[in-house]
């Protein structure tokens, strides 16, 4: 194996780390009503956008979808009893 030097590693853009700066920005813009989703479909559709950042996206729809689904079977299941109560 031959010796690397560390200082001499170039990373792209797109892969270094977020500090903490740039995550106050992203959650603050997560908070602004529509502008959160039109950022998010832009972020997640970039080839420059940050590795870090898409897949924090990436996993935030997972459970976001996640709990959609969990939220519409529980809507169904009560309306389903109410109404199956009513018949």
């Amino acid at each position: 194996m031959e010796n690397m030097d560390i200082n001499n590693c170039e990373v792209e853009e797109n892969e270094k780390v977020l500090g903490i700066k740039d995550w106050l920005k992203i959650n603050i813009i997560m908070m602004i009503p529509i502008v959160n989703i039109v950022m998010w479909i832009v972020w997640l559709v970039s080839d420059k956008t940050n590795k870090n950042l898409k897949n924090f996206l990436i996993a935030s729809l997972i459970i976001f979808v996640a709990f959609l689904a969990l939220y519409l079977i529980f809507v169904f299941v009560i309306l389903g009893l109410v109404y199956s109560t009513h018949l």
